[in-house]
């Protein structure tokens, strides 16, 4: 696999960060029922909001666990 340029890193580096954000805040949003879905109760956009908030930050986990892997070998 060809090296990838200082750019393409960054791009990869800033979208990653954007997309953590971007899960987070509307997992929270959703959560403190700030967020509105129209034909969604309450509890269940609650539900979907923790869903979204731990999937986001188990994902984050486990792409930083693998990139120290990878780092390793």
């Amino acid at each position: 696999m060809p090296e990838s340029s200082v750019v393409d890193k960054l791009f990869t580096v800033v979208n990653w960060l954007l997309a953590l954000s971007i899960g987070l805040i509307v997992g929270s949003c959703l959560v403190l029922q700030s967020l509105y879905v129209p034909f969604v109760p309450h509890a269940a956009s609650i539900v979907i909001g923790w869903t979204i908030v731990i999937l986001t930050i188990l994902g984050a986990a486990l792409y930083l666990f693998d990139r120290l892997r990878l780092q390793d070998n």
